[in-house]
C-alpha cells in the first residue's frame, strides 16, 4: 500500500500541476475530501461546527470545508489560529467564504466558540509540520483534547510530523482523519499513529499513477504483497531443496526460547534445523523437536566454548543457508555469535542476547561478511545506539532507518507497527499485530520463522516483510478466537496453515 513522505507528496503534487491541474484546484478537492468525512462521520446539519485554520494551505483545505458545511446546513465559525493567513491560495480560499460565516481571530473569541462546539475540524497544520506546537495554539490543541465531541483532521493531526511520526508536545487527538490522496508516515507509525483516530485515504485530484511513481521511501506491508514475496514448493523438491538452517539458541533456564524459534521455523517450511545448544539441553529439547538435527556444544568453566566445539560450529556454519543467533543464548555465549557472523557467509539472524552482546562491541557487526537481519525489540534498540528507550519510540521510524544505514543491516524494530528498515533508507510497516503478542517468546518464533524463509531463499528484506506480516495476522487470529489476554505465542503456530492457504490460493 502506498506511504508518501512529506517530500514525495510535494513532488506528486508538483507533478499533477505540470499535468494541467492547479494547486488551487487540489485545495478544493482536498477540502471537499476532509467535508465529506465530516458530512458521513459528524451528521453536521444544524450543528455547530468549528473549523480550526492554521496559516498556511492546510488552513485553506479548512476554509473550502467551512464552505461546503455551511451549504450543507451547519452552522460553521472558523477560528483562524495563529491569527493570520499567510499563503497566496489560503488567502483566496477564505476571501470566497459567505459573509455568514464568523472568522475569529483572538483568543478570547476562539475559546468561548470552542467551549459551545459540537463537532471540531482541525486543520492547522499540514505534512510540512516540524517540531512542536507553541504558545496559543499549543493551549488551543489541549482544549480540543479537553472536550468530548467529534474531532476530524485534514490529512494529519496538528503536532503529528509527517516523515517521522514524532509527537513533541501537544497533539490534536483526532476521532477521524481524512488523509488526503495517500497514507503518511504518520499514519502508520507511533506515536502519531494513536493520535489520528480512524484513518480515511480520500482522492485529492492527484492522479494514482503519478503518486505510485513517488513512493519510493516507504510502504505499508499487505497481504498482495506476501502473495507475491511467499515461494511457491518445487514439486520435484526435497529436504536439502528447501534448505538448512542453523539455530545457535538456548541455554540453561531458556531452552523454551530455542523450541519456539525451532518450531516457528519449521511451521514456515525450511527442509532441515539444525540447533546447536549446550550439551545439558539435549534431553529437554530432542522430545519436543524430533525434526531437528542437534549439534551439542561443551564449554569451558568461563562459559567459553572448548576449541572443538568451535571447530563444530564453524563447520556447521559453513554448510547452511542461513542461520539464526540469540533466542535464549544468554550473554555468555559470545563465542557462539563472533563465530556466525565471522564465519556465515549466508544470512544470518540476529535476535535477542545475540544483540545485546553485540551492543557491547557493534564491531561485531562493521566486521562481518554475511547478509544480516537484526532483529531487536525497543530495548535492544536502545542499548545498540545508546538512546533511551523512550527516544527509541518517540521516533521509531527515524531511529530504525539511521542505524539500518550505519549498520549495514536489515533492521526489525519490533512492537506495536513493526518498522522494517533497509540501509538504503527505505522502511516498510506492518498493519498486522497486537498488544497480546507482547509476550515473552513472541519475537523467538518471529525470529525462527524469519530464518526459516532465509533458509529457502528469500532475499533478506522480502523474508523480514514475509515473516513479520505472517506473525502479526496470526496474532490477530488468534486474539479473535482466545483474546488478548489469554492468548500465547506458542498459540499462534496453530494459525499458519490457515494463512499459507489463503496467500498460496
Amino acid at each position: 500500500m502506498l506511504v508518501l513522505t512529506s517530500e514525495e507528496m510535494k513532488r506528486a503534487e508538483q507533478a499533477a500541476v505540470a499535468q494541467g491541474t492547479t494547486m488551487s484546484r487540489l485545495m478544493q478537492l482536498a477540502g471537499t475530501a476532509l467535508a465529506q468525512l465530516v458530512l458521513r462521520y459528524g451528521a453536521p446539519a444544524g450543528k455547530q461546527v468549528l473549523i480550526l485554520c492554521g496559516k498556511g494551505n492546510n488552513g485553506g483545505d479548512g476554509f473550502v470545508c467551512a464552505g461546503l458545511l455551511h451549504r450543507c446546513g451547519a452552522k460553521v465559525t472558523v477560528a483562524l489560529a495563529q491569527r493570520e493567513v499567510k499563503t497566496d491560495l489560503a488567502a483566496q480560499a477564505i476571501a470566497k467564504l459567505p459573509p455568514e460565516i464568523p472568522i475569529l481571530r483572538r483568543p478570547e473569541q476562539i475559546f468561548p466558540a470552542l467551549a459551545q462546539a459540537e463537532i471540531i475540524v482541525d486543520a492547522i497544520f499540514g505534512f510540512g509540520f516540524r517540531g512542536e506546537p507553541q504558545g496559543d495554539v499549543a493551549l488551543l490543541i489541549e482544549a480540543v483534547n479537553a472536550r468530548s465531541v467529534p474531532v476530524f483532521s485534514a490529512d494529519l493531526p496538528s503536532g503529528a510530523e509527517c516523515d517521522t511520526g514524532r509527537v513533541e508536545g501537544v497533539c490534536v487527538r483526532a476521532m477521524h482523519t481524512a488523509a488526503f490522496s495517500v497514507l503518511k508516515p504518520a499514519h502508520i507509525s507511533y506515536p502519531a499513529k494513536r493520535f489520528c483516530g480512524e484513518v480515511h485515504v480520500r482522492p485529492a485530484g492527484i492522479a494514482p499513477e503519478l503518486l505510485r511513481a513517488q513512493a519510493k521511501s516507504c510502504l505499508l506491508l499487505d497481504e498482495a504483497m506476501m502473495r507475491s514475496i511467499l515461494p511457491k514448493r518445487n514439486p520435484e523438491g526435497n529436504k536439502g531443496t528447501f534448505g538448512k538452517l542453523l539455530c545457535v539458541c538456548g541455554s540453561m533456564g531458556m531452552a523454551g526460547a530455542a523450541r519456539m524459534a525451532v518450531e516457528g521455523a519449521l511451521r514456515c517450511g525450511v527442509g532441515l534445523v539444525y540447533v546447536a545448544v549446550p550439551r545439558e539441553l539435549y534431553p529437554i529439547l530432542a522430545p519436543s523437536l524430533p525434526q531437528a538435527v542437534f549439534l551439542l556444544l561443551d564449554e569451558e568453566a568461563d562459559g567459553s566454548l572448548t576449541e572443538e566445539s568451535r571447530a563444530r560450529l564453524r563447520l556447521t556454519v559453513g554448510q547452511m543457508d542461513a542461520c539464526l543467533v540469540g533466542c535464549g543464548l544468554g550473554r555468555r555465549a559470545k563465542d557462539a555469535v563472533r563465530i556466525v557472523l565471522r564465519c556465515a557467509s549466508c544470512p544470518v539472524v540476529l535476535d535477542a542476547d545475540g544483540l545485546n552482546i553485540a551492543a557491547e562491541n557493534l564491531s561485531l557487526l562493521e566486521n562481518r561478511s554475511c547478509p544480516l537481519v537484526i532483529t531487536p525489540h525497543p530495548g535492544e534498540m536502545a542499548r545498540l545506539t545508546g538512546l533511551s528507550v523512550s527516544a527509541v519510540q518517540d521516533a521509531r521510524l527515524e531511529t530504525a532507518a539511521l542505524f539500518a544505514e550505519k549498520s549495514r543491516t536489515i533492521t526489525v524494530l519490533k512492537g506495536a507497527a513493526t518498522v522494517i528498515a533497509e540501509p538504503n533508507g527505505m522502511l516498510a510497516v506492518n498493519p498486522a499485530g497486537n498488544a497480546g503478542m507482547g509476550k515473552g517468546g513472541s519475537g523467538d518464533l518471529l525470529a525462527g520463522m524469519l530464518a526459516s524463509f532465509l533458509a529457502q531463499g528469500v532475499a533478506p528484506v522480502q523474508a523480514a516483510r514475509l515473516a513479520v506480516f505472517v506473525h502479526g495476522w496470526a496474532g490477530d487470529l488468534c486474539a479473535e478466537e482466545k483474546t488478548q489476554y489469554a492468548m500465547q505465542p506458542t498459540d499462534l503456530i496453530d494459525y499458519f496453515p490457515r494463512i499459507f492457504k489463503e496467500l498460496l490460493s
